[in-house]
């Protein structure tokens, strides 16, 4: 079985409990720890094996490999990549069975992190996020007034479309925004705005 370690926490010793998505399920697994074993990782895509013990609520992580990446020695990709999958993880709270679109989003980021600036590839998997999610506001009307937003754009957090003074938000470039809402990529978008908006999404998804 194969997944992305969302979440590592503390358990008990230096034993852990491991969030991990898998392309159905988002599975909390007990993790012994021991020298000879593999390390967990934030973010990591591993290949794993499940124990279940009789009278034991919660299953065992076993045999795990870790399943590398270009990118995973560049620093600051893996720090971006780290924000990405921590507010993932926190969106996802509570639920056990997931659709498949999640596993495979992180599947796609994971290689566009390969040859993309690491922002902007976060940034267009979110937008492709929120339209499977029926979140993605395409027409310029601003969220806080319903007034239609003629110039002064920026967006809220999930991208929602608002005045610049009805948020207090940065200016974004009109027509180059609305043109990213509706194709879901940022390609149109200059560095200031891309770092603009990876601001907004670090609010959360």
């Amino acid at each position: 079985m194969q997944g992305y370690i969302l979440h590592v926490s503390k358990y008990r010793d230096e034993d852990v409990i491991v969030t991990i998505l898998t392309p159905d399920a988002l599975l909390s697994l007990y993790r012994f720890y021991g020298a000879r074993h593999s390390t967990v990782n934030l973010g990591y895509k591993i290949d794993f094996e499940i124990e279940n013990i009789v009278n034991v609520t919660i299953s065992r992580l076993r045999n795990i490999i870790h399943l590398g990446t270009p990118w995973i020695g560049h620093a600051p990709t893996v720090m971006i990549w780290h924000h990405f999958i921590r507010l993932l993880n926190t969106h996802l709270r509570g639920i056990e069975t997931v659709d498949p679109f999640y596993f495979n989003l992180l599947e796609r980021l994971s290689r566009s992190l390969e040859r993309q600036n690491p922002k902007r590839a976060c940034i267009d998997a979110y937008l492709e996020m929120l339209a499977f999610e029926g979140r993605l506001h395409k027409e310029p009307y601003c969220f806080i007034c319903d007034e239609p937003v003629e110039e002064n754009l920026a967006l809220g957090r999930a991208f929602l479309p608002a005045h610049t003074h009805c948020i207090y938000g940065r200016k974004l470039p009109f027509n180059e925004t609305l043109a990213m809402l509706e194709n879901q990529k940022s390609l149109m978008l200059d560095e200031t705005t891309v770092n603009n908006l990876w601001d907004v999404l670090m609010e959360g998804m």
